[in-house]
């Protein structure tokens, strides 16, 4: 409980960092005319360019921004997932 509260203030924030990028998949799928299935592998071909391969974060990236595009409902889950586990 005391995690939630320390955190709450991150609710008033924007996306920020790689959320501000993978909050604009839905758009970039539909601009590029891309499948879900086309849109894992190539994301996923360029977080591997990058050094970083783990392809459950692909699908929990593309699940998250699915669900919601709002700053607010992403960042509460992420706190109540924090304070679930700490």
């Amino acid at each position: 409980m005391t995690t939630a509260l320390f955190l709450s203030p991150i609710l008033k924030t924007p996306f920020l960092g790689d959320d501000a990028f993978n909050s604009y998949f839905i758009g970039k799928m539909g601009y590029d005319h891309l499948s879900v299935t086309d849109w894992f592998f190539r994301y996923n071909q360029y977080v591997i360019s990058r050094g970083r391969f783990f392809p459950g974060m692909t699908v929990i990236q593309i699940s998250k921004f699915m669900l919601t595009q709002s700053p607010v409902t992403m960042k509460a889950l992420n706190i109540a997932a924090i304070a679930l586990t700490s």
